[in-house]
This record gives structure tokens, sequence and C-alpha cells, in this order.
């Protein structure tokens, strides 16, 4: 099973002050502990670019998080999600500038994290996989799928 974990708001409060959401941390960290968690990847859309990721915060989620280097994955930003956006139809080529900026996914598009989340990992589990999202906007249990997990950090 593999996490696609948000950042602001969820184990940090946001990108320029960085301060540690504690108690959030110690839930992810015991959810983390408690299952059979292959690999740990951070899902934000508070970097838009790869450029624009900050690999000293990475690191330090995944060191706050006790995760090994194998559970160490990769960094997803918003322009990843939307590029598969643009991949899947699901947005216009010509729309993606206006789509990376914020707020412009849900309220131009409808599309939130939640749905592409859904969208990025459906091809693997169909195949079986698993996927836990764990993200402050997203709902509990809100994927009707054994295979999608989405989890909001307060009801860890």
């Amino acid at each position: 099973m593999d996490i696609l974990l948000d950042v602001e708001n969820t184990v940090i409060d946001d990108l320029t002050n960085c301060n540690w959401l504690e108690e959030n941390c110690e839930k992810i960290k015991s959810f983390i502990e408690k299952n059979n968690i292959h690999c740990v990847n951070i899902y934000t859309w508070g970097w838009t670019t790869p450029e624009e990721t900050d690999s000293d915060i990475v690191n330090a989620i995944f060191e706050k998080l006790g995760l090994n280097r194998y559970q160490r994955g990769w960094v997803l930003t918003k322009e990843a999600s939307v590029d598969y956006c643009i991949n899947a139809g699901y947005i216009k080529e010509q729309d993606k500038e206006r789509a990376l900026l914020p707020g412009m996914m849900s309220s131009e598009f409808g599309i939130n994290k939640t749905l592409t989340f859904l969208f990025m990992t459906r091809q693997q589990r169909n195949e079986g996989e698993k996927f836990v999202l764990i993200d402050d906007t997203t709902e509990t249990d809100f994927a009707a799928d054994k295979n999608a997990i989405t989890i909001n950090p307060k009801d860890l």
C-alpha cells in the first residue's frame, strides 16, 4: 500500500512557516507503523512545479514520520496533477496555465485533489494495488473503492 500525503495543513501549517502539526504527524506516523505501507509520496499543490520543491522540507517530513530510505517516495506537484488531467482529457492543453493558478482547478474545472488522486491511481488500483490519500481537504472514506482509501488527518 502506498500513501499520497498532503503537506500544508496536514503535516505542516504552510510552506513559508513550516510549523509542525504535531498531533497530525503522530497520527500519520502511527498509521504508517500499523499498516503495511510500501511508500509515502508527497502529493501537494502548494508547490506548483518540481522546480519549486524544497528538498529540505521533503526530507524533514520523511524524517519526522520515521520513514526509512525505501519508504521515501517522490513528490507530486500541482503541475503533475494538471498534466495528468490534460492527458486524460479532463482539461485542455491551452488551459494549463490557468489551471495552475491557485483555486482554479476546483472553481474553473471542478477538479480537486481527491478526484485527481482517484484519476491518477485508477489503473494501478484496477490491477490490485492499494493507495491511501491523507489530506486535510478530503473526506475520510470518500472513495467507494476497496483499493482507494481517503483519510482526513483529523479522523486518524
